[in-house]
């Protein structure tokens, strides 16, 4: 319900649907909009988008627990985790 709306984030399952890295970014828009400009990320550029999510997550105090390059080989118990922190 969070990412309602934004462009290219449909979240389907806790895998795919966050390895570009837009629905990271879309969750952190939502309570820190001042924090990334949103229409600016593009979906090709997963990496940068990952790493823009983690970087502003871990400055409002989200704990990284993965790096960008393990989002695309992450299971859902290791995702799910993550994202877990988003809502704490």
């Amino acid at each position: 319900a969070h990412t309602h709306g934004y462009d290219n984030v449909q979240i389907t399952d806790f895998t795919t649907s966050w390895h570009n890295g837009l629905a990271f970014c879309a969750l952190l828009h939502k309570f820190y909009p001042e924090m990334i400009d949103y229409p600016s990320l593009k979906p090709e550029e997963a990496e940068k988008n990952l790493t823009l999510a983690f970087e502003v997550g871990a400055k409002v105090g989200i704990p990284s627990l993965l790096e960008v390059k393990e989002v695309s080989e992450a299971n859902e118990a290791s995702m799910l985790a993550y994202i877990a922190k988003y809502y704490w």
